[in-house]
């Protein structure tokens, strides 16, 4: 029988480029030999005790996932996992997603961000030609005021909650039990180099390609 524990690979919307670097993981890990898609409902057949790691795109001003399929809320990641047969009970979730561990911005300009997108998804749900480039101009206007990402911890009261956080808190309100998300605070270095997860410390002045092992003060995790 298939040993359904073992870690597995997961993708809210594979596109091309996350299906090359989702292989290079694959094989320099040996996980699942499959990359599972968000809403094919692939989820089911895994064990709980098998780490689930999820490959995206993170945004470096709102807290989202993206791939050039769309962009998913925590909310909108945890419902897309439910959906797909995620266990309740699954134990361990990595995620392989850049800033994801730390705040992207402030909360008072996040939250414009992310109306603006909204505004603009809504907008063009109903009118797939619409004009986006007043959307842009509000977004670039709102963006100049971002601050780079950085720890959540340093100023709780000012800064948005990171993705992982949230998507930990979404988790749990859809029942999910016993589990805990890991997250980095820098990007992640997705064209890895070998078994492992790997790190891209320049924004920190840091290497590119640092192992996420040697540097725990980069890791974080909710549960």
């Amino acid at each position: 029988m298939p040993n359904l524990d073992i870690p597995h690979l997961w993708c809210p919307g594979l596109d091309t480029e996350m299906g090359q670097r989702g292989e290079r993981f694959i094989s320099a890990n040996k996980w699942h030999g499959t990359i599972l898609e968000g809403g094919k409902k692939q989820l089911g057949g895994f064990g709980p005790h098998g780490k689930l790691y999820i490959l995206s795109h993170g945004h470096a001003q709102m807290p989202v996932f993206t791939t050039e399929k769309g962009s998913w809320t925590a909310e909108q990641l945890a419902a897309l996992l439910e959906a797909d047969g995620l266990a309740k009970d699954q134990r361990e979730i990595e995620l392989l997603v850049c800033h994801a561990g730390e705040s992207v911005n402030s909360k008072a300009v996040g939250g414009k961000l992310m109306a603006v997108s909204q505004s603009y998804q809504d907008a063009k749900a109903a009118n797939a030609s619409v004009d986006s480039a007043p959307f842009k101009k509000k977004y670039d206007k709102i963006n100049a005021k971002s601050t780079q990402p950085t720890f959540f911890e340093s100023e709780p009261e000012r800064l948005l909650v990171p993705l992982s956080a949230q998507l930990a808190d979404a988790l749990k309100k859809k029942h999910f039990t016993n589990f805990r998300v890991t997250a980095y605070k820098c990007p992640v270095a997705q064209y890895n180099p070998g078994p492992g997860v790997f790190l891209d410390l320049t924004p920190k002045g840091g290497n590119w390609g640092e192992k996420a092992s040697d540097h725990a003060g980069y890791t974080v995790v909710w549960q």
